[in-house]
């Protein structure tokens, strides 16, 4: 997304958000071998990530690449009202493990299934520069007349953007990510411990559900993603 007016009045992460973005974008890495392996020809270190107030749900930019500032990507911040929300939360939930909670509310925001997507499709804009600015910028041109032309879309930087961010692979991952942070913040606020095998909270997220007859069903989530989510967690703790 290239629109230039909403990076007035952005702000950087905050350093422990700063950690925890990249930190989950080397996780997508892993778990997406094929659909994330672009991740290795881009240095995660040098990227700035920045909230951008003026983007929003509702004007329906939720996130954008700098053409003028390669290294710079702009994600939209949570409401307003989300952000009065977490501040009376954290008045009132004295035995938290969380230290910084309106840090790990803005993480689970931007990991969420759809913001999880965006930010891949940002940084796939920064590797299309990376690779060939002069290119780039010619093929960004035409994508401004061509985007919403079926068929001739697909020669467009946009649709190529959308083609490798928005994969099953990408996406099934953003969306086990995105459900697996929430339960977890609402154990650790009770003051438990974050080890699976110490907290019964964290470890039926991952036990099977056995009826009384006997049924069973599997376990609300994979051992894994509920490990990285204590992971990503602790940069806030």
């Amino acid at each position: 997304m290239f629109v230039w007016d909403m990076y007035k009045d952005a702000v950087p992460f905050s350093e422990n958000e700063d950690r925890f973005i990249k930190r989950y974008l080397e996780i997508l890495q892993k778990e997406c071998p094929k659909d994330g392996a672009f991740l290795n020809q881009l240095n995660l270190s040098e990227v700035q990530f920045n909230w951008a107030p003026k983007m929003t749900q509702e004007n329906g930019v939720l996130g954008a690449w700098s053409l003028t500032a390669p290294n710079k990507v702009f994600m939209a911040a949570r409401s307003k009202d989300l952000e009065t929300s977490d501040e009376a939360t954290i008045r009132i939930r004295k035995k938290s493990l969380v230290k910084d909670l309106i840090g790990l509310h803005h993480a689970q925001w931007v990991t969420t299934d759809f913001m999880g997507v965006v930010i891949v499709h940002e940084l796939i804009h920064k590797l299309q520069f990376q690779t060939s600015p002069i290119l780039f910028i010619i093929n960004r041109l035409v994508t401004l007349f061509v985007d919403h032309i079926p068929i001739i879309e697909r020669i467009g930087i946009e649709y190529d953007a959308r083609k490798n961010s928005e994969t099953e692979e990408i996406m099934n991952f953003c969306q086990k990510m995105g459900d697996v942070l929430a339960p977890i913040e609402v154990t650790i606020n009770r003051g438990d411990p974050l080890d699976i095998e110490k907290n019964e909270k964290l470890k039926a997220l991952i036990t099977p559900f056995v009826e009384e007859d006997g049924s069973s069903y599997p376990p609300p989530y994979e051992k894994k993603y509920v490990e990285y989510g204590i992971e990503l967690t602790k940069f806030f703790c």
